[in-house]
């Protein structure tokens, strides 16, 4: 017989936002439990640069960060050098290609207004996962099990693991963190939008020349170079392209980069996002859904369950916050529709 849990809160995912929505919960002693079918804590923020914009988090529990000098700047095509400013004929060349190679607009349009942003005092973001794990409880998580179907009427969720066992769910509310394409497939939440996204490919390496703590952006504007931006920080050189670099293409690369980093190719990690880079719904888009599935007490939080690229790392831990209130008390003096429009609105 498949097993029964009885939960007042199911959270699907344990990133930041399945994190954050939990720590929240913990808080307010609240019955909850958090579901990820990775077989432990994914940490999944090992596979790139991760950084916040600020640390305005509202997590209930205190984290030392520390401020970062963020080098943003762009390749330049023409003398294949780094730069901070490209000319409006490449601008406008270069803007035909962003829907197409889906590479990302600030590598143009707006390179280096932010010049500071914060991580852990350890360096490592994925200590922010852990120290919100310590804090929830392995109590309150199942690890290894993936969301097969949605009963919404029924408020039940029904999920298996890797070994065929079935792990039933009745909740009263859910939150989840999930693409929200894989969701409201899975939901069988209707909606007539087509998802466009692709996969992700990220290549880390160890740097030989590099100081640990000094972090760098670089948006490369040529679709003809394989990565369209390199990251460094934390002694990882980590460069992201949709598809996977070969030995060929890595010689090329480093030869283009020779001047500015000395790293191992031996020390090669890939790693792979299967839910890759989004193109954003419209925000009227987004409404519907969201409106559909807070009519079935379900409550999407953070960027791939919004379908939001314009959602970060600290937008998703108070949005998870904001939401948690929002189930829980009407601490706004508004109506449910600018509170729900406050917390999915942008």
């Amino acid at each position: 017989m498949p097993k029964t849990i009885k939960t007042k809160y199911l959270i699907l995912g344990s990133g930041v936002g399945g994190l954050s929505a939990g720590a929240n919960l913990k808080k307010l002693d609240e019955d909850f439990i958090i579901v990820d079918k990775q077989e432990k804590l994914p940490n999944n923020l090992s596979n790139g640069l991760h950084y916040l914009h600020s640390t305005d988090l509202k997590l209930p529990f205190h984290t030392d960060f520390k401020s970062c000098i963020l080098t943003e700047n762009v390749w330049d095509p023409r003398t294949n050098k780094f730069s901070n400013y490209s000319f409006l004929p490449e601008m406008f060349e270069y803007s035909k290609k962003i829907m197409e190679d889906l590479r990302h607009p600030s590598s143009i349009m707006d390179p280096g207004k932010r010049n500071c942003v914060w991580v852990p005092e350890s360096n490592n973001m994925n200590d922010l996962l852990n120290q919100c794990h310590d804090y929830i409880g392995s109590e309150h998580f199942k690890f290894g099990f993936s969301l097969a179907s949605v009963a919404k009427e029924m408020k039940t969720a029904i999920f298996k693991n890797s070994k065929d066992e079935v792990m039933n769910v009745e909740y009263e509310y859910l939150i989840t963190t999930m693409p929200v394409d894989k969701f409201v497939e899975i939901a069988k939440i209707e909606h007539n939008l087509e998802f466009k996204f692709k996969n992700l490919n990220m290549t880390n390496y160890k740097p030989k020349n590099i100081v640990p703590n000094w972090m760098i952006v670089l948006y490369i504007s040529d679709p003809k170079f394989i990565p369209y931006r390199i990251s460094c920080f934390n002694n990882v050189i980590s460069m992201e392209s949709l598809k996977e670099l070969k030995y060929e293409d890595e010689i090329i690369v480093k030869y283009l980069l020779r001047d500015l980093f000395d790293y191992d190719l031996e020390s090669k990690e890939v790693y792979e996002w299967k839910s890759g880079r989004i193109f954003g719904i419209s925000k009227d888009e987004r409404m519907k859904i969201v409106k559909e599935m807070i009519d079935c007490d379900i409550y999407p939080v953070g960027r791939f369950a919004l379908w939001n690229g314009k959602i970060r790392m600290d937008d998703t831990a108070r949005q998870a916050h904001d939401v948690v209130e929002l189930i829980k008390v009407n601490i706004f003096d508004k109506s449910e529709q600018e509170i729900i429009e406050c917390i999915y609105g942008q």
